[in-house]
């Protein structure tokens, strides 16, 4: 009986305890809930402020007799900014080591081992059929070109030859091509060659090794893709396997070779099959799809290239015309050693074109080694071989605070709307996390945004470059994942709404508005985190002969006076 009366009790003591534990859970969720309610009366009154007149930091932004960036970043505490990023964060863009510090750690670090127990192809000459390299026939009109107006075109454009070059080209008419490719690169609205195509064809369909330097939106896709088609139509030697290469193009990223292979598409014709091959999408779709249409011309990436080879799914030991385009972004993503076994995987006397934007040792060295021909080599470049911003884009820079970058840049959504048509925009950001953020947020004033980055399968990815392309959205948020990708020629405006890592990067964002002689503006924020690549970018606006922003120099010269006060004082000895 004792036993069930102190069951009882410890039971009620139970229940007590458990009812005042439920009581205190009760008041916590309650003062929780209270305090999320105040959190959101604040973010109600604040998302009440108006745009146009947003806060301090914004009217500091816009840079005018009041800006004072000492009182903007008065609460900065410098000291911690330098331990979480450290002072060479940001490299010099324009140094020889440019590549260290683009994607985090020394570029030979991050070099894959992946395919190095490939061998490379043993040729024997003996076997191997000659190859029809000099395909072409000069114009009557090109030949009658006097010299004179050939270096007032190089002078104009700002072209330096060297090598074997033939006379240049101003009509698609004046070089060999056939009457349904002229036909449809009409349709594409390309009635006249670009400065870079009217050297650079030539060259390549005269069998010449080239190396070309270029900077991004210059129209060199199809200064390799034309010549190759033509080299594939020219070789005698024809082969019943699907799989087997004639023309090789390598690129550095899916979307580049998503990008040429639509470009090849639209000009090859019937007799020629295109294929591409890149990771991140289904790998035997992709050999499925490559073993019933067949490759002539394959643009691929180096990794699922190997990939493919090692499985003995592609040959190339019929391949005769290579292209590396944009080596140098492949060898500073570390592909260095895969170029080297897919080149040793083609035959040796092949016709070899690489392009690149910058002209670094790497690329000096990669050229001596594989470029080397009996015929000689043909050097073009297209203005500086030093990375410079392209000149027709007007930049725009707004310093202020970190929390208040989306008012900013709602702002200048608004003022688009403002002036009636939504332009086509391009938006970069640095994380995926803030691309969805930004998308969200312009969803919610009604701009029709999406995002694109690598969280997004490739078919997603697709399906956003897709509608971009046809301005059924206007506004694509990416990462920089999309920096080299993207081949949209009507962008209008670009927006760094987190500012790059580097100038490099800076510069190729960019680089998506005022494609050929287009114009373009571009937008970008700067915080506190920012400070030590105003001096870079004011470089790179001295080079092109831009003004400087004063509010960019406010900035270099802030972070230069936070750096000093940051360092340690020395102490002496005594």
């Amino acid at each position: 009986m004792r036993s069930i009366r102190a069951l009882l009790l410890s039971s009620k003591c139970v229940r007590h305890e458990t009812g005042c534990l439920f009581a205190v859970r009760k008041c916590q969720f309650s003062q929780l809930a209270d305090s999320k309610n105040n959190q959101n009366d604040k973010r109600y009154l604040q998302r009440q402020t108006s745009i146009l007149t947003v806060n301090r930091g914004l009217k500091n932004s816009r840079l005018d007799d009041s800006f004072d960036i000492n009182e903007l970043f008065a609460d900065t505490q410098p000291n911690d900014r330098f331990e979480k990023y450290g002072e060479d964060r940001y490299s010099n863009s324009y140094g020889g080591d440019r590549y260290s510090n683009s994607y985090g750690g020394d570029r030979h670090s991050r070099t894959s081992t992946f395919g190095d127990e490939m061998l490379s192809m043993d040729f024997e000459d003996g076997q191997l059929p000659e190859i029809n390299k000099n395909i072409y026939t000069e114009h009557p009109d090109v030949t009658a070109r006097e010299e004179a107006e050939i270096q007032s075109f190089h002078q104009q454009h700002n072209i330096t030859v060297g090598g074997p070059v033939p006379r240049p080209i101003f009509d698609f008419n004046e070089v060999n091509l056939p009457e349904d490719m002229v036909r449809k690169l009409s349709q594409m609205d390309i009635d006249k060659p670009t400065p870079i195509q009217s050297i650079s064809i030539p060259v390549a369909l005269s069998g010449t090794n080239l190396v070309g330097i270029a900077q991004t939106g210059s129209g060199k896709t199809l200064s390799f893709i034309l010549p190759a088609i033509q080299h594939i139509k020219a070789q005698t030697v024809a082969s019943h396997a699907n799989l087997t290469v004639k023309a090789l193009v390598c690129v550095p990223t899916r979307e580049l070779a998503v990008q040429c292979a639509q470009v090849a598409s639209s000009v090859a014709g019937r007799g020629t099959s295109v294929g591409v091959a890149y990771g991140g999408a289904n790998r035997h779709q992709q050999y499925n799809n490559l073993a019933r249409r067949g490759c002539d011309l394959l643009i691929a990436t180096p990794g699922r290239l190997m990939d493919f080879i090692m499985a003995n799914y592609i040959k190339l030991d019929q391949c005769s015309f290579l292209v590396l385009d944009e080596a140098d972004r492949m060898l500073d993503m570390g592909f260095g050693p895969q170029i080297e076994k897919i080149v040793g995987q083609i035959r040796p006397d092949r016709q070899m074109t690489m392009w690149s934007a910058t002209w670094p040792r790497e690329i000096r060295q990669l050229a001596n080694k594989h470029l080397k021909s009996p015929e000689g080599v043909a050097h073009l470049k297209i203005g500086s071989s030093d990375l410079t911003a392209n000149a027709n884009v007007e930049q725009k820079f707004f310093v202020c605070k970190a929390t208040n970058k989306v008012d900013g840049f709602l702002e200048i959504f608004k003022e688009m709307h403002d002036e009636g048509k939504m332009l086509k925009t391009l938006v970069f950001t640095n994380t995926r996390a803030t691309a969805d953020f930004i998308t969200s947020r312009l969803r919610r004033v009604q701009v029709h945004a999406m995002s694109h980055h690598g969280r997004n399968n490739q078919a997603t990815r697709d399906r956003t470059l897709e509608m971009f392309r046809r301005g059924r959205t206007s506004v694509v948020v990416a990462t920089d994942v999309a920096a080299r990708g993207i081949d949209v020629k009507d962008i209008d405006v670009v927006v760094n709404y987190d500012c790059p890592k580097n100038c490099v990067d800076y510069i190729h964002r960019i680089g998506r508005t005022a494609r050929g002689n287009n114009k373009g503006i571009s937008y970008t924020f700067l915080t506190e985190e920012d400070g030590a690549i105003a001096e870079d970018l004011i470089d790179a606006l001295n080079t092109i002969g831009h003004s400087v922003d004063p509010k960019l120099e406010q900035l270099r010269n802030w972070h230069r006076q936070s750096r000093r006060n940051s360092r340690p004082r020395s102490r002496s000895r005594y």
